[in-house]
């Protein structure tokens, strides 16, 4: 609904994080919730297994977002312009990934 957000959170954790270099990895896929088996809740999908191949291809410091994230946020004027292509890799489990 809102695709710049996963972007303004990232932004915001770098800044908070000051010298600890995080890596971020961005996709969009489907997540549901699911309760475990203490009561608990956690998101589960292919959306959250996305984003953790993404975030495995990205280096200390970086946000890396799939093609899918990038597209979402390219109409908006105040991330287009930061968005560079990174080119496509081949992740665990066989996906391939174009990312940004």
């Amino acid at each position: 609904r809102y695709p710049s957000a996963p972007l303004r959170c990232a932004a915001e954790l770098h800044r908070s994080a000051g010298q600890l270099p995080l890596r971020m990895g961005i996709h969009l896929g489907p997540v549901r919730r699911v309760r475990d088996i203490s009561g608990g809740e956690s998101v589960v999908g292919g959306g959250i297994n996305g984003a953790k191949r993404v975030m495995d291809c990205a280096a200390p410091g970086e946000v890396l977002l799939s093609a899918a994230a990038a597209g979402a946020v390219s109409e908006d004027d105040a991330w287009s312009g930061a968005l560079q292509p990174r080119g496509t890799v081949l992740a665990k489990h066989g996906m391939r990934l174009e990312l940004w």
